[in-house]
C-alpha cells in the first residue's frame, strides 16, 4: 500500500511481513520485472 510521497520517494506500508531472506528491489524494478517475464514470452516452433 502506497503511503506519503516526498521528493520523488514514496513510503510503502506492507500488508504482510516480509519473509526472512527476501530481497526488495528499490532501483531498476522494471528491468527485474522484464527479466522475470522473459522466459514466459519465448515460444517454441
Amino acid at each position: 500500500m502506497a503511503g506519503v510521497t516526498d521528493k520523488g520517494f514514496t513510503s510503502v506500508k506492507l500488508i504482510d511481513p516480509v519473509p526472512d531472506g527476501m530481497k526488495i528491489v528499490t532501483e531498476g524494478a522494471y528491468f527485474v520485472y522484464a527479466q522475470s517475464k522473459a522466459g514466459e514470452l519465448e515460444h517454441e516452433h
